[in-house]
């Protein structure tokens, strides 16, 4: 092996080793493999409209269906100098989490076991000037950066709705932002072009906001809310202009809005979650479907989780989902492999184009070989089969907009063994 990709694994190997005994001690708050940020407001107690009266709350889970809170977590609620905590989502890298409210992120440190108190956040244009934005919702991209997807509020009049419209008919924009070097998730640039434009014609539509931006291993899906409906679009690139992936109707009618996407890898389906009105109180709502080919029914939603799950006053509205995986559970599990002998070949490595694969196996199992960036978050699934006993092999070719050059782990998983191998991707 070249003394440079020595370096690398090296590298690669320590990160993962460290953040492996963060993951298992007890400063990490997050044990099971899902997290949703979610905020509940009492409308028997409280003016639910405003945002102000909105509880920040996290729970977790294994499956994504049953969901319990978070137990190390103090929901957040604004008021003094805490601004509101509303449309809360979530999002990890390295040993620290990173909480985004509209006005405000919370940052939670491995290595104290502590979160912060609300810290301001802004987005500039190239320029440096100011952009008013509302909704956030945080990804990584291939080079571990922060990126926010957000409404872009800087035509509504101040202290206006900014989902909505003063005149109709008028035009929403939901725009991406990249973290600033050395930041810390602070301060992020806008990038130019808007993700998606959504015309507003004041009947059929009447508000357009909250997207959730999320990866399904081939293509970004990007969500957008529409009152009580939701509208699903794609591109190839983070930063492209998105494409509707179903009908003028959108994804779902009248059926649930402020909405957040999974891709799960193991059963190839995605995870719609959505608020939706049951018996007059907000819930939050999931439907599992295999693709775009068709508008989602309320008939193909359940409930998740609502005031009753959560231990609430049943007038107590649950909304706002948003979720990601646990990365520090798939850290763990990548770094329990590392220098381990492997029956696993790749080649070339560095690899600039196509990439060879070989395994042997000794009996009969399902293989699925998954990779991974550098922060030990799911960037895409290569390969997924029953396969016999004996020698196998498998290639793939990398491309360009979704693995820029950079370091990557390729994992092998079957029901009885798993092994890891870092590779360099060079362009």
């Amino acid at each position: 092996m070249k003394p440079a990709i020595l370096l690398v694994v090296a590298m690669i190997t320590e990160w993962c080793s460290l953040d492996s005994v963060l993951c298992q001690s007890s400063a990490k708050p997050f044990s099971k493999k899902y997290i949703m940020s979610f905020h509940t407001c009492d409308k028997s107690t409280a003016t639910c409209g405003e945002p102000i009266n909105h509880v920040t709350r996290l729970a977790e889970s294994d499956d994504g269906a049953q969901w319990t809170s978070v137990p190390t977590f103090t929901p957040i609620k604004g008021g003094g100098a805490v601004p509101p905590a509303s449309v809360p989502d979530l999002v990890q890298r390295g040993n620290k989490a990173y909480l985004y409210v509209p006005s405000a992120v919370y940052i939670y440190d491995g290595s104290t076991g502590r979160w912060s108190a609300n810290t301001s956040y802004t987005i500039t244009d190239e320029s440096g000037a100011s952009i008013r934005f509302v909704d956030p919702s945080p990804m990584l991209d291939a080079q571990g950066r922060i990126v926010l997807f957000f409404l872009n509020s800087s035509s509504s009049p101040v202290g206006t709705d900014p989902a909505g419209c003063s005149t109709y008919p008028c035009t929403k924009r939901f725009d991406s932002a990249i973290e600033v070097e050395g930041s810390d998730g602070k301060k992020f640039v806008m990038q130019s072009g808007s993700r998606v434009q959504m015309t507003l014609d004041g009947t059929m539509l009447r508000t357009g906001s909250d997207p959730d931006i999320y990866f399904d291993g081939t293509r970004y899906i990007l969500y957008v809310s529409a009152g009580q409906s939701t509208f699903a679009f794609s591109s190839t690139t983070l930063h492209g202009s998105y494409a509707p992936l179903i009908g003028a109707n959108g994804l779902l009618t009248s059926a649930g809005g402020v909405p957040c996407g999974h891709y799960d890898t193991e059963t190839k389906r995605y995870w719609t979650y959505v608020q939706s009105n049951e018996s007059g109180t907000n819930v939050i709502k999931r439907a599992t479907h295999s693709d775009f080919s068709r508008q989602l029914t309320a008939s193909d939603f359940t409930t998740v989780l609502s005031a009753t799950a959560l231990g609430l006053p049943s007038q107590t509205n649950v909304e706002s989902p948003g979720i990601t995986a646990n990365a520090w559970l798939t850290a763990s599990s990548v770094a329990a492999d590392a220098g381990k002998s492997e029956p696993l070949t790749v080649s070339p490595n560095p690899v600039s184009d196509i990439v060879n694969v070989r395994f042997p196996l000794a009996t009969s199992e399902r293989v699925r070989i998954t990779l991974y960036n550098i922060f030990c978050q799911e960037v895409a699934q290569i390969f997924d089969a029953q396969l016999p006993a004996g020698e196998h092999s498998t290639s793939f070719i990398p491309p360009t907009s979704l693995f820029p050059q950079g370091s990557y782990f390729l994992r092998l998983q079957t029901p009885t063994f798993s092994h890891t191998k870092p590779i360099q991707v060079i362009r």
